[in-house]
């Protein structure tokens, strides 16, 4: 799991192919399938032409957000514009 969660930082530019196996058609659905009722153990984001998938462990999530918004982020996410 190391390894992905390092690689993931080459894999800057690259689009989302899959999130947790299902196809991803448009930034609407990404963000349900990145928000889902319960919780997956880990989030698995595959890429057009990566080696590997990103793995996020879901526990680490919302630390990071809270992180964010204590560094002045107040919306972690923005579909409008």
């Amino acid at each position: 799991m190391t390894q992905s969660l390092a690689s993931s930082v080459a894999s800057l530019g690259m689009a989302v192919d899959k999130i947790n196996g299902i196809e991803v058609r448009n930034l609407t659905q990404a963000h349900e399938l990145l928000h889902p009722k319960e919780m997956p153990d880990f989030f698995t984001i595959e890429l057009f032409d990566a080696p590997r998938p990103i793995i996020i462990p879901s526990a680490n999530v919302t630390a990071a957000n809270e992180r964010m918004k204590a560094n002045g982020i107040k919306n972690l996410e923005n579909l409008q514009d």
